[in-house]
């Protein structure tokens, strides 16, 4: 906890630190003395709320008492805004400020990487306003200079200038290509940190669930790409609009990289993936290399890949460098369109599978 015996030590009270300290207490009572004692969680911890709602109490903290406010307030405290990627990101520079404290080289570089990672992903969406206006930010999450030498409210400061940016790379934290995930953001000392709170998004707890519950029958058709009955398509709405969260979330946080609405079978089928026996078996007649050219058996392989990690594929898909490594689809099947007609009423039975029939 940044507020806790590090950031107090005798060698950190410079006329540097002690405002960025002092700071940290103002928002963290504030932040307590506004929770609503009429709720029962809050009424539970009502002891810690009511001690720590004035910034006394954290004048004189130790890693016992620092822990024992994790355990009673961390999973009480409202999320300061909407953005779950700008929360996400604030973790990941405040455990980048607390390894810098603890002098925990590995933990910070490791860290560290991940937002250099971010910021060079930025840097390659500068068509984007906002992108280009932290172009000289940007160039310091990514250097090693400015890591090596930053003092803490310089790495606080890029947390505040960079977390508005991360909505921009929805697409890359969903596929980990940027990884905040709870297992990466709680890793310490070799133990995960896997108490529930606010900072698990919606997301986040739909894939646990999936995870825990893989004999799940509806589950078991998605990935075996089964059609759903009107009773799994009950289920499914039981489980990701009533017991992951509610409907209201998975509208709220559940988009597309365009921002788009992503229908619940797509959705779930994007956690579960398509079993890959499965896959295999739907384009086995297209895998025959006395038939087809090796262009066209690859390009088939890339679509069983595609749709084992993320379920369905749809076709603008398909242009993605990350999907066929640039191969261009025109080319590869310019001598045979009708195969490659034959191929996409394949992927449409498959993506048709995990949506509801037609009445």
């Amino acid at each position: 906890m940044l507020v806790s015996s590090p950031v107090r030590d005798f060698t950190n009270q410079t006329e540097e630190l002690i405002p960025f300290r002092k700071a940290l207490v103002d928002e963290l009572s504030s932040s307590v003395a506004a929770l609503n004692v009429e709720q029962f969680q809050v009424r539970q911890n009502l002891e810690y709320v009511e001690k720590y709602s004035k910034p006394e109490a954290f004048q004189y903290l130790d890693i016992l008492e620092a822990d024992r406010i994790i355990a009673h307030l961390a999973a009480l405290m409202p999320p300061a805004d909407g953005d779950e990627y700008a929360r996400r990101f604030d973790v990941v520079m405040f455990q980048i400020i607390l390894a810098k404290l603890d002098n925990n080289t590995d933990k910070y570089n490791s860290y560290v990487r991940t937002v250099k990672r971010a910021a060079m992903t930025l840097e390659q969406k500068a068509t984007i306003p906002e992108v280009i206006a932290a172009k000289e930010m940007l160039a310091r999450a990514k250097s090693d200079t400015f890591w090596n030498t930053a003092t803490l409210p310089e790495i606080d400061k890029i947390r505040e200038e960079m977390r508005g940016l991360m909505h921009f790379l929805k697409r890359e934290i969903r596929h980990k290509i940027i990884n905040v995930t709870d297992q990466v953001l709680f890793e310490r000392e070799g133990e995960e940190f896997t108490q529930p709170s606010n900072l698990e998004s919606y997301y986040e707890r739909a894939r646990r669930y999936v995870d825990e519950n893989y004999d799940e029958p509806a589950l078991n058709k998605l990935r075996n790409n089964i059609p759903l009955d009107e009773e799994d398509w009950e289920t499914l709405e039981r489980i990701f609009w009533s017991e992951v969260g509610t409907a209201e979330e998975y509208k709220r946080e559940i988009h597309t990289a365009d921002d788009e609405d992503i229908p619940l079978g797509k959705f779930v089928r994007s956690l579960t993936g398509l079993d890959k026996a499965t896959a295999e078996q739907a384009f086995n007649e297209f895998l025959d290399t006395g038939l087809y050219t090796q262009e066209q058996i690859t390009f088939v392989r890339y679509i069983i890949d595609w749709l084992v990690q993320y379920g369905t594929l749809a076709r603008q898909e398909m242009a993605y460098d990350e999907f066929s490594g640039g191969m261009d689809v025109t080319e590869v099947f310019e001598d045979n369109i009708i195969l490659f007609q034959r191929i996409m009423t394949v992927v449409d039975n498959i993506n048709a599978n995990a949506m509801p029939l037609a009445a």
